[in-house]
This record gives C-alpha cells, structure tokens and sequence, in this order.
C-alpha cells in the first residue's frame, strides 16, 4: 500500500497530538471514525491517508515498532542502531561520556518529552538496559496517541460493529474502507458501459491504452473527475455506479464529467497523444466536474 512520507506524516502526527486535549477536537477525531464507517457501509472508498496506528486500532491489532516507523522513521532507525550496537560503539555513542548520553526519555509527536519506562529522564541507559529501553520507547510513542485514536476507533464503531472486523487484518479494513490503491484495468472495464461507442471502436481502445500508460496518481485524478474519489472499489466489491463513456464534443473539446452519475463525455480525439493530452489537462485543472467546485 503506498504510504504518506515519513517526514510529511510526522508533521501531520505532531499536530494531530496537539490538539488531544481539547474536547472539541475529539469530537472531531470521532466524526473522523463516523466519517470512515459510513464510507464503508456505502461503498464511497474515501481516501483516508493514515497510518498503521489507526488501521491496527480499527481492527483491534497490536501496535509493533514497524508502526511507529510509519509515523518517526527516524526514531525507529536509532532505536534500530541502539539495539544493535556493540559495548564499544554504545558507551562511544551514547554512554555517559558521550557528547550527548541516552536518557530514559523520548521526544514525543507534539515536540514534548514523554515518560519512558516509569524511569527519571534524568537517568542514564547502561548498555544492558538498551533493549528495555527500546520496548518502552516504543509503548510510550503508542500510548501518546490513544485518546485520539479512541474517539476515531469510537466513532467508526458506532456505524462498523466490531464483530464484523474481526476476520480483518489492518491492510484489508483500509481497502474496505478506501476501496484499493492501484488499479484493476480489467476490472474497471468489466464496470464500464458505453453510449455512443462500443468497447470495440477504436477510440475506446486508445482510450484504456492511455488510461494503462497513466501513472496511479493520474488515474487516481481521473477517477476523482470523474466519479468525486480517487480510488476504485477493490475487485469482486459491489460497484456502487459504474463508469460510464459516451460520445460528445468535438475534438478540439476537452472531457466533461458527470461526478453524481460516474460518467465521462469522451470527444473521438484522433490519436493517443491528443487523447492523453485532453484528458490531463481536464483531470488536473478541472471542467465540469468536481475538481470545479
């Protein structure tokens, strides 16, 4: 599943940890969890770009370091250089004659410091103690989050029971919830119908061999024109509306989009590179669709 980068998802995780104790703000994060059941029980595939954290607690999975890694890729590396350093290196490092010596205390997502492992951050990590301290790390960076976290998991479950994740894994209710990243280009036109073309003619052709040569951003742009999201169900899900192509417009014309009914007015553009051209442009600035509004 393509991730948010480390660096932008801190930032986002930084703020997002400001704001936990106002009450308000949970209400919101709970809204967020309402938001994302709905989108799963009608099949809207809203693209919620979040974390590990927040699938695995939807899903009721324990967190692993793997999942802070999600959100801090940089702790995660020193935590993986702390644990596996020699004596030697370790007492060089972070020892207590290091320039700056391993206190038992970790820099939290909102830049405060957190409490590691019931310990003073005044103390120093012997060498032995490394592995512990890396393990409590890792829970105090978990538990940060947790009355956020709640609300979101809180307000999904008041449309979602939680008996119907059960079968789940973390990757799969997001798919259920966003519908899947990539795209199924057989798939896609099993859901198309056509007026004024046929799937036959030769414009619908140049057509699925421009969508191919797309990257999935662009075709995540286009389903978002199109359809008003950016990802497609996942395949054997129920379509809530399937796509639809008809022949309109001149070729000097770009596509024009009907979002409320999925469907696209396709010009019978000459060749593939006019073709291509039209549709990115209209894709990324946006006529007569939601990308207008």
């Amino acid at each position: 599943m393509p991730q948010v980068s480390p660096y932008k998802t801190y930032f986002y995780f930084r703020d997002f940890a400001s704001l936990i104790a106002d009450t308000t703000a949970l209400d919101m994060f709970e809204f967020v969890g309402k938001t994302m059941g709905v989108s799963l029980r009608t099949k809207l595939c809203l693209p919620f770009l979040m974390s590990s954290y927040v699938w695995k607690m939807i899903a009721r999975i324990p967190l692993t370091e793997s999942d802070l890694s999600s959100i801090d890729s940089l702790l995660c590396k020193q935590l993986k250089e702390i644990e596996n350093a020699d004596e030697d290196t370790y007492e060089w490092k972070y020892g207590k004659e290091a320039e700056e010596p391993l206190k038992w205390g970790v820099t939290g997502a909102d830049g405060g410091e957190l409490e590691v492992g019931g310990r003073d951050r005044q103390d120093y990590v012997e060498f032995e103690e490394r592995h512990t301290y890396t393990a409590a790390v890792v829970e105090a960076r978990a538990g940060e989050l947790k009355n956020a976290l709640a609300a979101i998991t809180r307000g999904f479950h008041l449309v979602v029971p939680l008996r119907s994740l059960m079968l789940f894994s973390a990757d799969e209710a997001e798919v259920l919830v966003c519908g899947v990243p990539t795209f199924d280009i057989e798939d896609w036109k099993r859901h198309t119908h056509y007026s004024g073309y046929s799937c036959d003619d030769d414009v619908i052709q140049m057509f699925w061999r421009v969508i191919e040569s797309m990257s999935d951003q662009e075709k995540g742009n286009l389903v978002r024109f199109v359809w008003g999201r950016s990802r497609l169900p996942a395949v054997g899900q129920q379509w809530t509306t399937n796509f639809h192509i008809s022949k309109r417009g001149s070729i000097d014309a770009l596509p024009q989009a009907h979002t409320c009914f999925n469907s696209l007015e396709l010009p019978p553009y000459p060749n593939e590179n006019a073709m291509r051209a039209k549709l990115l442009v209209a894709v990324t600035y946006g006529v007569v669709g939601i990308l207008n509004t």
